[in-house]
């Protein structure tokens, strides 16, 4: 039963927010016309459904019951909305049609607002069966005698005109209107008819819906709304033009939440739940204030969703944080050009990525602050890094303390450098990959057989290219990925080894997508990575900082990936136009800027943390099949026998391979000169000496390490058998698989010819099958003119000791 005044307005389709129109009255027919029209139509109404209750109400009951049912909310339209983890709304934007309409559930309606509409529209809902035949009549006795013309449209047949577009205004539609109301009753439960015009009913402007009216007008979920908002948004849909909420005020408005309040009171259906004063005044929003919350992110997911409101994984403090952070550092960098960063947080337990700033501000057009890093290509520099030693771990190639050498090299005439310009020579791999040095890594994956470009295929990343297009240089930035790639990688680092998706809805599963590394070799690589030493308190515990920088070439892009305990964070500066600047570097600018972010989320109360383990609770927990085994430390070899330090490394048994170097031997030295004796006696004594390759020489110096060479023989030696012994000579240049072209008049390809011997050897002959092509010092190069054809090439040094190599030289 309607029991306030109803507008005329409500029999009529409503005109939108923006633009709302006056009705104008046909010319064709005059206002007393009109008045005996609607009269005699509320009459008839009242008269026809008095005989179908009183006489027919079985039947047509009946003939309701056995029509099709009629649609709810099916096929209607709804505004794409985001929501955050938590429910909190980041992104409302309006359906297909122009309107706000939020798709709610009747249990997520304030039950303030639902006491409030029925009081207000209907108060026999529950009771009478979609039609009120004392309400019909009143409304038409009311307009017969000239008072106020009243509503007589139960909920059931207002929900009947708004869904079926019915124009009610004439004698038929009022009839169309009864009959798809008791179509609705008979098949829908009251709860659900409800529902659906909590859904439909217009509240203003271009808003339909308690859902909508909500967050639109008070910019709050409707299941949190106070007395007084309630008792607005009861009144608006009578007449929704006139009581559109406005931000100075509304006195139609006003009055009319003011009169149902003092109305239900004296009804007494005021309870504890409607208690607080409906007088109180009410700031309300406009529609193009809604909150555009991590524009980035909702972006995504809009994108995603296929309309409708659809729940997101961010969480919205997190993120608060996270862009006061990116903001603050973008502050203190402007002085030197650095005016664009990007942040972002995954939970690598379940994948979901909690915050995402995916530009220093997306409203400044200046830095193409719409432009989302999440999924923009960038070169990530050396970020690549920790999975070519990934590999190599599986591939038995390297474990922890395998002693790699970093030294000038040229890889098919591409010679990379190390950042800082110089080179370190020997170091082990752990400190080879935190330190990031290029040449140990670009050397490692020239070995690999799958490489890091299979590795990234396997992984779901976009390659453009084949390739041989990136060569080794992919493992220096040469390949250029996303944030989102990078995230997804180093989730798997941090969690079980097991490649999957990062999840940005609530209810996508990280289904696992296979595996690119051993379980294992990701341990171990954890460990490399830990060697830093740096921890952060979190949990009640220290957490590792386990990250890599990166800085692409040309000073483009400054980057550190990385994670602490299960939160993996990707920080990245530049500029998305590709300007360079000397200032992006990764670990100058993006590491302070991952550890911060680190931090803020250790002092966040709210995070959840897992217990700390030690390494072996992970050994033991995941069952791997790693051992910690005793190594030298010049040599990373496991014979320790003659090696003065030993350190501890971490080694896949059964993978791992560790050759015997040769560096640590025994020699004999007479101690009366000094020399190196013949064989043992009186006045000899066993001296551990080590015994590196002339080729590496060069590297220790610039590294700016001395090795003393062997001392000389005793006179008389050289005719003992057996003395030489020791390594044949390491062929430096051609390299091993390497093809040349032939050029020139003379049709002949120019190479030199270089190997590394060891330190007793003087000369090194050079053999092109039995053809002697000429002799070079120790550390001499040898230039020669190589015709077409495959060469079996031969450095013997002057000890007799040889090696061979197998190079092919092609016409152009």
């Amino acid at each position: 039963m309607a029991e306030a005044p109803r507008n005329d307005s409500q029999e009529e389709p409503q005109a939108t927010a923006q633009t709302p129109q006056p009705r104008t009255k046909p010319k064709s027919e005059s206002e007393p016309v009109r008045f005996l029209r609607r009269t005699t139509a509320f009459i008839l109404s009242a008269a026809i459904v008095g005989v179908i209750l009183v006489g027919g109400a079985n039947v047509v009951w009946q003939m309701a019951g056995r029509s099709p049912a009629p649609p709810l909310l099916d096929g209607i339209d709804f505004s794409p909305a985001v929501y955050s983890a938590k429910g909190e709304l980041l992104r409302l934007t309006p359906a297909k049609d122009g309107i706000y309409r939020v798709r709610t559930p009747l249990a997520q309606i304030d039950p303030k607002l639902i006491d409030a509409t029925l009081f207000y529209e209907d108060r026999l809902f529950r009771s009478h069966k979609g039609v009120n035949p004392g309400s019909i009549v009143r409304a038409g006795m009311e307009t017969l005698m000239g008072s106020r013309r009243m509503g007589a449209s139960t909920i059931t047949m207002q929900l009947a005109r708004m869904r079926l577009k019915l124009r009610t205004n004439t004698f038929e539609g009022k009839i169309r209107q009864i009959w798809h109301a008791l179509r609705y009753e008979t098949h829908y439960s009251k709860d659900e008819i409800l529902e659906a015009y909590l859904n439909l009913a217009p509240y203003g402007g271009n808003v339909e819906g308690a859902g909508a009216a909500s967050r639109v007008w008070f910019h709050k979920p409707p299941s949190m709304l106070s007395a007084a908002e309630a008792a607005s948004l009861a009144v608006i849909p009578q007449n929704p033009v006139k009581r559109r909420p406005m931000a100075a005020g509304n006195t139609d408005l006003d009055d009319a939440r003011i009169r149902l309040g003092l109305a239900m009171i004296r009804a007494g259906a005021m309870n504890e739940r409607l208690s607080e004063p409906v007088r109180a005044s009410i700031e309300v929003f406009e529609p193009e204030n809604l909150p555009m919350l991590a524009p980035h992110y909702s972006r995504m997911v809009l994108q995603k969703s296929k309309g409708g409101p659809v729940r997101g994984t961010l969480r919205i403090a997190l993120q608060s944080s996270m862009e006061s952070l990116v903001r603050e550092t973008i502050a203190r960098l402007k002085p030197w050009g650095v005016r664009n960063a990007a942040l972002a947080v995954v939970d690598s337990r379940d994948r979901s990525l909690i915050a995402l700033v995916g530009s220093a501000d997306w409203s400044d057009a200046s830095i193409a602050g719409e432009v989302n890093a999440w999924n923009a290509k960038r070169s990530p520099g050396s970020t690549l890094k920790p999975f070519v030693y990934g590999l190599a771990l599986d591939q038995g190639l390297i474990h922890e303390k395998t002693v790699l050498i970093d030294r000038p090299q040229s890889f098919g005439g591409w010679a990379p450098e190390n950042a800082d310009g110089s080179f370190r020579g020997p170091l082990s791999a752990e400190d080879a990959l935190v330190l990031s040095r290029n040449l140990p890594a670009a050397e490692l994956e020239r070995q690999l057989n799958p490489g890091l470009y299979e590795l990234l295929q396997k992984s779901g990343v976009k390659l453009p290219h084949e390739k041989s297009w990136y060569g080794l240089s992919i493992v220096l930035g040469g390949a250029e990925v996303t944030m989102g790639d990078l995230a997804k990688l180093y989730a798997m680092l941090a969690d079980d080894a097991l490649l999957r998706p990062v999840r940005i809805l609530q209810n996508e599963r990280a289904e696992a997508e296979g595996s690119v590394l051993s379980p294992e070799a990701v341990f171990v690589l954890k460990r490399m990575l830990a060697s830093r030493g740096e921890f952060i308190t979190a949990g009640g515990a220290k957490r590792e900082l386990l990250y890599k920088t990166g800085t692409s070439n040309g000073w483009r892009d400054a980057w550190t990936a990385g994670s602490v305990g299960p939160y993996v964070i990707v920080a990245w500066l530049g500029n998305f136009s590709g300007a360079p600047n000397p200032q992006l570097q990764g670990a100058a600018l993006a590491a302070p800027l991952f550890k911060a972010a680190a931090a803020r989320i250790a002092s966040d109360p709210s995070f959840d943390w897992p217990a700390a383990k030690i390494p072996q609770d992970e050994i033991d927990e995941k069952k791997l099949r790693v051992a910690r085994e005793t190594v030298c430390t010049a040599t990373g070899e496991l014979d320790t026998s003659l090696c003065p330090e030993k350190t501890l490394s971490w080694i896949l048994p059964g993978k791992t391979s560790v050759k015997s170097t040769g560096v640590f031997r025994e020699i004999l030295v007479r101690e009366s000169t000094g020399l190196r004796a013949c064989a043992a006696g009186p006045g000899v004594k066993k001296v551990v000496w080590e015994f590196w390759p002339t080729h590496f020489q060069k590297v220790f110096l610039e590294a700016g390490i001395v090795k003393r060479p062997p001392p000389p023989y005793e006179a008389g030696c050289e005719a003992v058998s057996g003395v030489p012994g020791g390594r044949p000579p390491s062929i430096v240049s051609p390299r091993e698989g390497a093809v040349l072209y032939a050029v020139g008049s003379a049709g002949t390809a120019r190479t030199l010819l270089r190997a590394g011997t060891d330190p007793d050897a003087k000369f090194v002959y050079w053999y092109s099958g039995n053809t002697f092509l000429g002799v070079s010092p120790t550390g001499k190069p040898l230039e020669w003119r190589a015709a077409p054809g495959t060469h079996r090439l031969t450095a013997t040094d002057d000890l007799g000791r040889s090696t061979t190599r197998t190079l092919v030289v092609k016409r152009q």
